[in-house]
Parts: structure tokens; sequence; C-alpha cells
């Protein structure tokens, strides 16, 4: 199933019980609805204007927002 379905991420959940979660992706219209929802920690990445996804912040509902965001990985 294609993000941001639950199933994805309630698998590794099942697989991996009683731990703490970190999703990492780079669209904000998408990649972090569900890991938000499920409480998992979320780090979006800056993807410098390569990429075909606005990373337009203030496009998105807060709560579809990673947690934490990287600016460049060097």
């Amino acid at each position: 199933s294609a993000k941001p379905a639950a199933a994805n991420y309630c698998h590794f959940e099942k697989l991996f019980p009683n731990r703490s979660y970190a999703y990492v992706g780079d669209n904000i219209s998408k990649d972090f609805v569900t890991p938000n929802r499920l409480g998992w920690t979320t780090i979006g990445v800056r993807n410098g204007g390569q990429n075909i996804h606005s990373q337009w912040l203030d496009a998105v509902s807060p709560s579809s927002l990673p947690h934490f965001m990287i600016e460049k990985i060097a």
C-alpha cells in the first residue's frame, strides 16, 4: 500500500513492539501524516530544490509537518 497508509507503519510496530520509531522523508505533503498520528518521531530532509515535492512548510497543516527538519546532509 502507498503512503500514508497506516499498514506500512503498523507492520514495523508489530515486528518490533514496545520501541520508539522514527521516520525520515522529504515529501511534506504526505510523508509525515501517519507516523505523526502514530506517535513516531518524524524528520524531514530539505532537498535543496532538487526534488519534485514542494517543501513549503506553510502549504500543509501543522499536524503533517515533521518534528525536526534537516537543512542539508553533507
